[in-house]
C-alpha cells in the first residue's frame, strides 16, 4: 500500500521559510535565464542556482521533525531522513544541500532539500498531485525503512484516504 508523506505542521511545530539572498519581497524570483528560483530549489536543479538554499525559522514551533514545514512546495528532510533513503537505495529523489536557520542564523540542524523527480509509481517516491507539492507517496519499503529507523517525525497516512 502507498503512504502520502508531509511534514508536520501543527503550531508546536518548526515551520521554515525560504531566505534566499537576493529574493524580492513580492514577485517571481528569476535567474538569468528567466526561470523561477524557488522551483528550481524545489525540483532541486540547484546546477542552475548560484546560491546554498537557506530555509530560517518562521514560527515559535518547537517540535524539529524529519521533515520541515515549508508553507512552499519545497521539501526540507532531516539527514536522518536521507540517510534511510539512501541505506535502501530508494528511487524516484534526489536531494541537495541546505541551511536551516534559527532567527538568530544559528543551524537548526543536519538537514537536505528533498525533491521527488516525477508521478512515475514505479518509483518509491513520486508525486501525490502531479507536481511538486508539501506531500508525495512512498512506498511500503521507505515507510518500513523509516519507521525502523525510527524517523517518524513526519505525517505518515495511507494514500488516497
Amino acid at each position: 500500500m502507498p503512504y502520502e508523506l508531509q511534514a508536520n505542521s501543527d503550531a508546536d511545530d518548526l515551520w521554515v521559510k525560504p531566505n534566499f539572498p537576493g529574493a524580492p519581497a513580492l514577485g517571481p524570483f528569476l535567474n538569468a535565464n528567466g526561470q523561477e528560483l524557488h522551483k528550481l530549489v524545489a525540483d532541486g536543479n540547484l546546477e542552475q542556482v548560484d546560491f546554498t538554499p537557506r530555509f530560517a525559522r518562521t514560527n515559535a514551533g518547537w517540535r524539529i521533525g524529519d521533515l520541515l514545514w515549508t508553507t512552499y512546495f519545497m521539501k526540507i528532510a532531516s539527514r536522518r531522513l536521507i540517510d534511510v533513503l539512501e541505506a535502501i537505495e530508494a528511487t524516484g529523489y534526489r536531494s541537495f544541500p541546505v541551511e536551516v536557520v534559527d532567527t538568530d542564523g544559528s543551524s537548526l540542524g543536519a538537514f537536505d532539500g528533498l525533491a521527488v523527480l516525477d508521478a512515475d509509481p514505479s518509483h518509491d517516491l513520486y508525486f501525490s498531485n502531479g507536481a511538486q507539492f508539501w506531500s508525495f507517496i512512498a512506498s511500503d519499503r521507505v515507510v518500513e525503512a523509516l519507521r525502523a529507523a525510527d524517523v517518524t517525525g513526519l505525517s505518515i497516512k495511507p494514500a488516497w484516504q
